[in-house]
């Protein structure tokens, strides 16, 4: 009876594996042949949530696949599945003509912990003029915690005009930074943009550890309040921290 019920189970667990398998197959040939980014993108949430076996055919499909698209989405699954043996493709895909290939690789790698392509990535952020190739990097580089970035952030920071991208960057800078850059930050909390001057309070606050108390207000939140209690401590401490 006891080898009876052996035998049964394996053989239900070799027709589980042989459906697990099918579904993969299926799942990554629907994704090659979905002609719409939005469709892919579903897959690639399927794939990541259920079926962690798919990253070595997804990284076959991410290297020969001449659909952008394709590309850039297998490169993200890669990512959300922390594949580490897809490092070397990922570095080799920093160098993509296409921004998408080129922000996915960035942020794959900084999913998948990969320190060893730390000055790869530092390379990009030091030349790249896309906006969302210049934040997917900033991010990589905090995933990996690469504080030898921080001098290429605030560079960055300091030359590109668009008030968002200027936010991750203030963000990288306040997550890797050290006591030496908090005058940086606190710089731009008096940016003509409101936007900007609210990373930089935030930022301020994550990188000097200390409460400025962005968050208490009486009423709805006022960008401008924050703001003003950031620049207000600042001015009270600024000699402690240069």
């Amino acid at each position: 009876m006891i080898r009876q019920f052996v035998v049964a189970a394996c053989v239900l667990l070799r027709a589980l594996s042989g459906t697990s398998a099918e579904n993969i197959s299926s799942l990554l040939s629907r994704f090659q042949s979905e002609q719409t980014a939005a469709a892919k993108e579903a897959i690639i949430l399927e794939i990541s949530k259920h079926h962690p076996d798919a990253a070595p055919p997804l990284l076959q499909i991410a290297r020969s696949t001449t659909n952008t698209d394709t590309k850039w989405l297998a490169i993200r699954g890669l990512g959300y599945l922390k594949y580490q043996p897809a490092a070397q493709f990922l570095v080799t895909s920093l160098e993509s003509p296409h921004h998408y290939v080129r922000a996915n690789a960035a942020r794959a790698l900084g999913e998948i912990k990969a320190y060893s392509a730390a000055a790869r990535l530092i390379n990009l952020l030091r030349t790249e003029q896309d906006n969302g190739v210049i934040e997917q990097t900033t991010l990589a580089l905090e995933m990996i915690k690469a504080v030898e970035a921080v001098s290429v952030l605030k560079a960055r920071a300091e030359d590109v005009s668009n008030p968002q991208t200027k936010c991750w960057l203030i963000g990288g800078i306040a997550a890797l930074g050290s006591r030496n850059d908090v005058s940086f930050v606190a710089e731009r909390g008096y940016d003509g943009d409101q936007v900007v001057a609210m990373c930089a309070a935030s930022g301020l606050q994550q990188l000097t550890r200390e409460d400025l108390h962005l968050g208490v207000h009486p009423g709805p939140f006022s960008p401008s309040e924050a703001i003003s209690k950031a620049k207000a401590w600042w001015e009270r401490s600024a000699s402690d921290w240069r």
